[in-house]
C-alpha cells in the first residue's frame, strides 16, 4: 500500500506544526516574562527564528508566521489596552514583522544554498531576519506618532531575542533537511534512495 503523501499536502503539514510551534513558543515566552520577569528590561521571541526556517524552507510561506508571531505576542500580553491601543500594536508587530520578507531577497543572491552552507552565513541571514523584523515595527510605529527613535528602541528592547535567533537557525542549520528549501530536500531524497536501489541491485548481481 502506498502511503507517500501529496507534495502540497506534506507542505500544509509542515506549516501547521511550525506554525503551532511559532503560537505556543511565543504564549508560554510571554506568560514567563509577564509573571517573573516582568521587571526586566528585555524581551525574549522565537518568532524571527522560527521564520526565518519557514523562509528557507518554503519562502513566502514564512509571512503567516511573521504575522502569527506578532498576533500571539500582542494578545498573550496581559497589560490593560484599549481597544484603539489594541488595534495600534496588533498592527505595530504584524505588520512590522512582515518586512522581515524582504530577507528572501538573499534567496536570489548568494541563494539558498550559499547561506545555509556555513553556520556563520545561516546565523547572520537568521540575524538579518530578525533586524527587518524591527525596523518593520519601527517604521510602522511612526505612523503613530512614536517618534524617529522608535527603532532604536525595538532593537534595544529585543536584544536578547537576537541571541536566541542566532541560537535557533545555527542549530536548525546544522540539522539535515531542516534549514534546506523542502523541493530541493525532498528531491535529494529520492536521489539517494534511487541510489541505493541501484547499488542493491549490482551488490545482488555480483
Amino acid at each position: 500500500m502506498d502511503r507517500r503523501i501529496s507534495f502540497n499536502t506534506y507542505r500544509i503539514i509542515d506549516l501547521f506544526f511550525f506554525a503551532l510551534m511559532v503560537g505556543v513558543a511565543e504564549y508560554i515566552l510571554v506568560m514567563a516574562a509577564s509573571r517573573w520577569f516582568r521587571f526586566e528590561l528585555y524581551t525574549v521571541s522565537v518568532t524571527a527564528g522560527l521564520t526565518a526556517i519557514v523562509y528557507m524552507r518554503w519562502g513566502p510561506f514564512g509571512m503567516i508566521h511573521a504575522v502569527l508571531g506578532g498576533l500571539v505576542y500582542v494578545l498573550a500580553n496581559p497589560a490593560a489596552l484599549s481597544n484603539e491601543e489594541l488595534f495600534r500594536e496588533i498592527l505595530i508587530y504584524c505588520v512590522g514583522n512582515l518586512f522581515s520578507a524582504f530577507v528572501m531577497i538573499l534567496f536570489v543572491n548568494p541563494g539558498r544554498a550559499k547561506i545555509r552552507k556555513g553556520i556563520l552565513t545561516a546565523v547572520g541571514y537568521g540575524l538579518l531576519t530578525q533586524l527587518l523584523m524591527e525596523v518593520g515595527r519601527g517604521i510602522v510605529s511612526m505612523f503613530f506618532n512614536f517618534g524617529p527613535d522608535a527603532i532604536r528602541k525595538f532593537i534595544t528592547y529585543d536584544a536578547l531575542t537576537f541571541l536566541f535567533t542566532a541560537l535557533i537557525v545555527g542549530i536548525a542549520s546544522r540539522l539535515d533537511g531542516i534549514f534546506e528549501y523542502q523541493r530541493d530536500y525532498i528531491l535529494r531524497q529520492q536521489k539517494e534512495r534511487e541510489r541505493e536501489k541501484e547499488d542493491g541491485f549490482k551488490e545482488g548481481e555480483t
